[in-house]
């Protein structure tokens, strides 16, 4: 026996009653009870809707239940974790490759003052993260923030995965020293080549990060529309 939408929806209720607040995870629960309501209702077709809940509730006592959702969470915690290195290892294609090592080309040859150390890399970043917003992303990002009606567990560990906290030690690092270095002006070489080597990797690590933040979104976006506002 198949159930209505009016009796899934009732489960969706009983999930939140029972604490589940992550509306992904509430779907993964709601279709493990389904499917053992289905599969008990047809050895019993005579009983009610409300006699099946019942045997739910006794066969899935707290303790169980508790179980059952840390195995949804963490296979949710999986599939965005498997999802987010695809998206990493989709970002360095064959240009993107090409244009890492003339970054690295750029900054490592060219003889900079320190001030620009600072500030370059710093305006590459912003502008990136505004151009790949707006245009490759179609500022999913900004309207995946606004329009979340149902609060997602993939969602909210996908923004500790790409929290600022991540960026904020690198380019502090790369500030302080520039900042350093025009202050005591200082001009050896064996000080300033390991800043114009570290900072290409640093800019491509943040292009992938903005990537996988647009990338995935849109992914979850797909996978749970109705958590969002149409």
């Amino acid at each position: 026996m198949k159930l209505t939408q009016e009796q899934i929806n009732y489960l969706f209720s009983f999930c939140r009653g029972q604490g589940i607040i992550h509306y992904d995870v509430q779907i993964e629960m709601v279709d493990h009870f389904t499917e053992w309501i289905e599969t008990n209702w047809k050895k019993q077709p005579y009983a009610s809707f409300l006699f099946m809940i019942a045997q739910l509730r006794e066969s899935f006592p707290k303790q169980d239940l508790k179980e059952i959702v840390r195995e949804k969470e963490a296979n949710l915690k999986k599939e965005l974790v498997r999802q987010y290195k695809t998206e990493i290892v989709s970002f360095f294609t064959l240009p993107k490759i090409a244009l890492s090592l003339l970054l690295f080309v750029f900054f490592f040859t060219i003889q900079w003052k320190p001030w620009l150390i600072v500030s370059l890399p710093v305006y590459l970043l912003n502008a990136y993260t505004v151009l790949y917003y707006l245009f490759a992303g179609k500022n999913i990002v900004r309207k995946n923030k606004e329009q979340k009606i149902h609060p997602l567990l993939v969602y909210d560990k996908l923004e500790r995965l790409l929290n600022v906290k991540l960026l904020v030690a690198p380019i502090l690092f790369i500030a302080v020293s520039g900042a350093l270095f025009a202050k005591i002006k200082i001009e050896h070489d064996f000080i300033l080549y390991p800043i114009r080597i570290l900072i290409p990797f640093i800019l491509i690590a943040f292009f992938s990060l903005v990537h996988v933040s647009v990338q995935v979104n849109k992914k979850i976006r797909k996978l749970y529309p109705t958590a969002f506002a149409l």
